[in-house]
């Protein structure tokens, strides 16, 4: 037990009532008072003091540029296959995976970041380098996010009416990432809003939808009016628009996570009634609640379908419900070309004010949760539909973060998906054109992440990492929700995910191994024995490989491997641990070590490797609590990079010249080897050259 103080901002002034819901069915919370504040309030324990952070005996000052030099080890601009669009559009297939309109036998993963608010409005010269800075870094795909409000003359008011400069900026930035081969999705409302009267009982336009003609009325004239709008640089309207490969209809919208009541109260209270059951209560513990919010989604996603593929004749992949894991979301998921989801580690909570310092953060390590993001969504994938996550992050500043990358990118591949998303690569203009601070979601000034994401490139989007040939599909009931059954999947069944490939259906039928939603947390009941061994020991002993053997996670031991001909990569929080041909030693601080072949050939025959040894990156003079949960002050640049040291092993009988580089891959200098027989070594120290080291480039001497 714990006592925990805590302060809520309310949403409305002079409360009658303050109700509180416990989200979790294996926790009681017992409240031993609660008292109202004009101001927020956070009580200052005494304890330890305050620690900031500076350069010195633990950490080192970052020479960070935002631009990777070209041709340099660090570009991984052969991921893109430029134009974007080339092959026609992007198509669905029917084992769940993209391809091309035009070119059927090619499979392509996405996988990049998120640009948000001002983010989204530059110069052409901006644009342009920015264009180019996101395929070097190893993307081939863009969400453009959080625009709706800035594209338009008047946000406060209903009027949907562009301000023309920010619409040539908006065109001429898709112009520029179609020319560099990356893909784009967006949404078409994420944070507009409207103004609260007779027409709309509140401002979550997006919420409102289900319930409101006004506010369908108004998401189509926005839909419209860009969707039919032509891009005087490609002379497409964003219809014909090739490159456009998904569009999301609505951003987070879920219901059963996101329910409006001021708009859903009147129609809720008339289904209660033709349904005949006039107790139920609007509470997500109510089984017929929760099949009125399903059976209202549906209604309004097929309205929303048919218009956009009807009257405005998108040929690009639809999305929409894009937050939650609730299982009744497989049934109108199910209507969707492409399923989308969004999840975070260690996402910033404000103990104060929303989105203001001071942000709490729980320093737990993903590997010890069971690789947070990667198993916690795949439930929630519908078997034989692409899957993609547009929103993910291991945040900032978490310490265990360097292998985000690592089990994203592994993790990923593993369940075969189609699309990965870093959240974000920046929310505001100044970001992305010139270095700034490091902060909790975006990564354009975190050389720690970008460095991470070259991993995720490897192991997903060149597909190192093997896809699992054994699947399961829990079958949702037809009648579903019923009563027995869970708000959510088990953490039992994400378990799995570490395991082999798994997702949800509900009317289709699965020709696969199906599991039922009764059985889908009791390893007991599966009938697969080596796979029901290996699920049996992620559960009781936190250790799971996957089926393809390539990745082992140690949730106790807190480390993690990946293992493939041409990638390898290990992560822990200080010792030794080996992979296959890599091994490291002496490790002193959380790190992950991977090494990739960059000409394509298997490590053991490669003549060109990267190797990473991440640590950790800080503002300098950030202020934290002593032990990192609390992060009081931002600080300024430049980033500084953690100490570490770590002997690097690695098992390829060949002699290689080593080269340590910066953070845009320009070679800094040579770093000394010893062979010792099987292979050679060699000591990753981040403080080997001025401005930080993380990166080295190994190439065949002969």
């Amino acid at each position: 037990m714990g006592l925990y103080g805590s302060s809520f901002e309310l949403e409305k002034d002079n409360p009658k009532t303050i109700r509180f819901n416990n989200k979790s069915n294996k926790s009681v919370w017992m409240i031993g008072g609660v008292s109202l504040s004009d101001i927020p309030v956070l009580s200052n324990f005494k304890g330890k003091p305050n620690i900031r952070i500076e350069a010195g005996k633990d950490w080192i000052p970052a020479e960070f540029k935002q631009d990777i030099i070209a041709g340099s080890p660090l570009d991984f601009s052969w991921i893109a296959d430029a134009p974007a669009g080339k092959y026609g559009f992007v198509i669905a297939d029917s084992n769940g995976r993209l391809s091309f309109e035009h070119a059927r036998d090619k499979h392509i993963r996405l996988f990049g970041a998120n640009l948000c608010f001002s983010a989204n409005f530059l110069s052409k010269e901006e644009c342009k380098r920015l264009a180019v800075s996101l395929r070097r870094q190893g993307y081939n795909a863009v969400r453009l996010h959080h625009f709706d409000s800035d594209l338009l003359i008047n946000p406060s008011d209903d009027s949907i009416n562009f301000n023309p400069d920010k619409l040539d900026q908006f065109d001429y930035l898709i112009a520029a990432l179609k020319e560099q081969g990356i893909y784009i999705t967006f949404d078409l409302i994420s944070n507009r809003k409207v103004r609260r009267g007779k027409k709309f009982p509140n401002d979550t336009l997006k919420t409102l939808v289900p319930f409101s003609q006004d506010a369908m009325d108004s998401w189509k004239e926005f839909a419209r009016k860009l969707i039919t709008h032509r891009n005087p640089y490609t002379n497409l309207t964003y219809a014909e628009e090739p490159a456009i490969f998904c569009v999301v209809l609505l951003n987070e919208n879920s219901q059963c996570v996101n329910w409006n009541p001021g708009a859903g109260r009147k129609i809720f209270e008339k289904w209660k009634q033709d349904n005949n059951v006039p107790n139920v209560i609007a509470d997500a513990s109510d089984t017929h609640f929760r099949k009125f919010l399903t059976e209202i989604e549906v209604t309004a996603l097929k309205e929303e379908i048919r218009f956009v593929k009807e009257e405005l004749k998108l040929k690009s992949l639809i999305s929409s419900l894009n937050y939650g894991n609730c299982p009744e979301l497989t049934i109108p998921r199910e209507l969707l070309d492409i399923v989308d989801n969004h999840g975070y580690f260690d996402h910033p909570a404000f103990p104060e004010r929303k989105w203001q310092l001071p942000i709490a953060h729980t320093q737990a390590n993903p590997i010890g949760t069971m690789a947070g993001i990667p198993s916690y969504l795949a439930p929630g994938r519908i078997t034989n539909k692409p899957f993609m996550i547009t929103e993910y992050n291991y945040c900032y500043p978490n310490i265990y973060r360097s292998c985000g990358g690592a089990l994203a990118g592994a993790y990923s591949a593993l369940q075969d998906y189609s699309g990965i998303f870093r959240f974000a690569w920046a929310h505001y203009w100044k970001f992305v054109v010139q270095p700034n601070t490091i902060r909790a979601f975006d990564i354009v000034n975190d050389p720690l992440a970008l460095l991470s994401d070259r991993l995720t490139s490897a192991m997903f989007v060149r597909k190192d990492v093997k896809s699992s040939e054994v699947n399961f599909s829990v079958k949702i009931p037809v009648n579903f929700p019923q009563k027995g059954y869970s708000r959510n999947y088990s953490n039992n069944f994400r378990r799995l995910a570490l395991i082999a490939g798994i997702g949800s259906h509900h009317s289709k039928t699965y020709e696969g191994k199906e599991l039922s939603l009764a059985d889908s947390d009791n390893p007991s009941a599966m009938f697969e024995p080596i796979v029901m061994k290996a699920w049996k020991k992620a559960i009781d002993d936190k250790y799971a490989v996957s089926s393809t053997n390539e990745i082992k996670l140690d949730g106790k031991a807190q480390t993690f491997t990946v293992s493939t001909p041409k990638t390898e990569v290990v992560c822990l929080k200080s010792g030794k641990l080996s992979a296959g041909i890599l091994s490291v030693a002496q490790v002193d601080t959380p790190a992950t070590v991977g090494i990739i072949s960059l000409d394509g050939k298997n490590l053991s025959n490669s003549e060109s490797i990267l190797v990473l040894h991440l640590t950790n990156t800080v503002n300098t003079n950030s202020v934290m609590n002593h032990n990192w949960t609390l992060l009081i002050e931002n600080g300024r640049t430049p980033a500084l990079v953690r100490r570490g040291k770590a002997t690097v092993y690695i098992n390829i009988p060949r002699k290689f010249k080593i080269t340590a580089l910066a953070f845009n891959g320009a070679e800094l200098g040579s770093v000394e080897s010893t062979d010792n027989g099987k292979g050679f070594s060699f000591t990753a120290n981040t403080a080997c050259y001025p401005g930080g080291v993380m990166a080295y480039h190994l190439v065949n001497n002969n």
